[in-house]
């Protein structure tokens, strides 16, 4: 009796989860999916290595990711190049814009390297 009970909740259950989409709504495109869920991701920062460079990101669900060249994003896309300013990702081949792209914003970048310069400069300076 028992297990007809949990059989016929399942199904109920199973039943209301599976529904039809909104025949009002146009249908998504599955190019329209990916972008959807890569805007959600955020660019922080882009770390150079001679084993490859990682970008510092931050995903949908705000979890910290180090993402390489080759890794899959979100179903569907792979990141295809980190540069010292930007991260692209490939798309599927039925959408429009083959690559998304994020950039890193601000105006902090390299400034350790002006810092490093000044220090040169001080130590060159003789004491007087």
């Amino acid at each position: 009796m028992n297990l007809n009970i949990l059989l016929v909740l399942l199904l109920l259950t199973q039943e209301a989860t599976a529904l039809p989409r909104n025949p009002f709504q146009p249908p998504e495109s599955p190019c329209a999916a990916v972008t959807d869920r890569l805007q959600r991701w955020r660019l922080y920062g882009v770390i150079s290595a001679e084993t490859g460079s990682v970008a510092i990101m931050r995903d949908a669900q705000q979890n910290w990711r180090r993402v390489r060249k080759g890794m899959p994003m979100v179903p569907g896309a792979s990141v295809a190049e980190i540069a010292r300013q930007y991260v692209s990702v490939v798309l599927p081949s039925e959408c429009a814009q083959p690559v998304y792209v994020w950039k890193i914003k601000g105006k902090n970048y390299g400034l350790d390297a002006l810092i490093r310069a000044a220090d040169g400069m001080a130590a060159d300076q003789p004491r007087g």
